[in-house]
């Protein structure tokens, strides 16, 4: 039985969570995304103690594509996790949207021990 309330579309978009009051982002791609919600793959800090579980209450936000009639915007969400699961690829968790809103995409820093010098 489908319980979805919102039509769920295949795409595949940078995200970040962070448990809110917490210190650390975890780094995923969306596998789809609805107006109510998404399922996320963890691609990054994936480690298990990281890993959203059911009932956490998150911040998500996810770039979304840039316009040419406008600019660039994020998908930000205040969020619950609803179930989490291991998989061949890594983890997969999905989310529950309790509020969203449009803000101006910010760039995305670099961690510093990342940075080339030249």
């Amino acid at each position: 039985m489908e319980r979805r309330r919102d039509l769920r579309f295949e795409i595949q978009l940078r995200c970040r969570v962070q448990p809110i009051g917490g210190q650390h982002f975890i780094e995923g791609m969306t596998v789809n995304l609805s107006r109510s919600g998404a399922l996320i793959r963890v691609t990054s800090n994936g480690h298990p103690a990281l890993v959203p579980k059911p009932g956490d209450a998150l911040w998500a936000e996810v770039p979304l594509p840039a316009h040419r009639q406008f600019k660039q915007r994020c998908l930000a969400c205040k969020a619950v996790a609803v179930r989490a699961s291991e998989e061949k690829e890594g983890w997969v968790v999905a989310l529950r949207f309790e509020r969203v809103q449009f803000a101006t995409a910010q760039p995305v820093r670099m961690p510093e021990d990342s940075l080339a010098v030249m």
